[in-house]
């Protein structure tokens, strides 16, 4: 179970447009934990135990749908 946003391997995906990290024990979402990701559209995290999400962690996600 991921605990962490997996910053350094989403780096290397600018590409992708569906990410779930659903079921998982991330607790915070960080500023920077989704970088240069312009083309994610779908962003799963249902089932963790967040309970801070930092202001602009979802600023580069430009095509997020809500």
């Amino acid at each position: 179970m991921i605990q962490k946003v997996p910053t350094e391997t989403l780096a290397g995906l600018p590409s992708l447009e569906a990410l779930n990290l659903g079921n998982n024990h991330l607790v915070s979402i960080e500023e920077n934990d989704f970088p240069v990701m312009n083309n994610l559209i779908v962003l799963l995290l249902k089932r963790n135990q967040i309970n801070e999400i930092k202001a602009g962690a979802f600023g580069n996600l430009t095509k997020l749908r809500v």
